[in-house]
C-alpha cells in the first residue's frame, strides 16, 4: 500500500542521480525537470535541472522507508512537527502541470521572512549580513546594513544571492 507524497533531501546536485537509483529500487518517486538555457563563455545550451533543487518526491510503500534512506544521495526526509512532511497530490499535480506546460520556475527559500538575518553571497555586497525589511510578491527583499547608527538603510537585494543566518 502506497503511503502519502513525501520529500527527500538530496545531497548538492544529485537530484538526477538519486531518482534513477528510486528507480532502479522500484520506489515511486517524482523529480520535476525544467528547461533552462544556459550561458558558456563559448556558447548557450537548453539544460534539463530539477525544478525543485535539493529534493525529490517519494511515495513510499510502508516498507521502504529504510531503503529509500539508504540510497547514495539521499539525506534525510523532510520532517514537519516531529514527523514526515506530507506533500498533498494536489501540489504534485500541480508541479506536473507546471513541468508539462514549460514554465520556468524558481525557489525561494521559504525562512527568508521580515526580521531575519541575511549574508549577501554574491555581488558588491558579498558577505555583509542584512536583516530583512520586506519581501515582496516577486522574491525581493529589502532590507537594511546599518543597524549599529539607529538609521535603517533600505537597500533592494535579490532573493537568489542571500542565505539565511542561523
Amino acid at each position: 500500500m502506497l503511503e502519502n507524497w513525501k520529500a527527500v533531501y538530496v545531497a548538492s546536485r544529485a537530484e538526477k542521480k538519486v531518482a534513477e537509483r528510486l528507480e532502479e529500487k522500484g520506489v515511486t518517486h517524482y523529480l520535476p525537470i525544467q528547461k533552462v538555457m544556459r550561458q558558456w563563455s563559448d556558447r548557450k545550451k537548453m539544460v534539463a535541472e530539477p525544478m525543485v533543487r535539493g529534493y525529490v518526491f517519494v511515495q513510499p510503500q510502508l516498507n521502504e522507508r529504510i531503503t529509500i534512506l539508504e540510497i547514495p544521495g539521499v539525506v534525510a526526509f523532510v520532517r514537519n512537527l516531529g514527523k514526515d512532511a506530507i506533500v498533498r497530490e494536489r501540489e504534485i499535480q500541480t508541479l506536473r502541470t507546471i513541468e508539462k506546460l514549460g514554465y520556468e520556475t524558481s525557489l525561494l527559500p521559504s525562512a527568508v521572512v521580515p526580521g531575519k538575518l541575511v549574508k549577501i553571497e554574491h555581488g558588491p555586497l558579498k558577505g555583509q549580513d542584512a536583516k530583512v525589511l520586506e519581501v515582496t510578491k516577486d522574491g525581493t527583499i529589502y532590507a537594511f546594513l546599518i543597524e549599529g547608527i539607529g538609521q535603517c538603510v533600505r537597500v533592494k537585494v535579490p532573493q537568489d544571492i542571500v542565505t539565511v543566518n542561523v
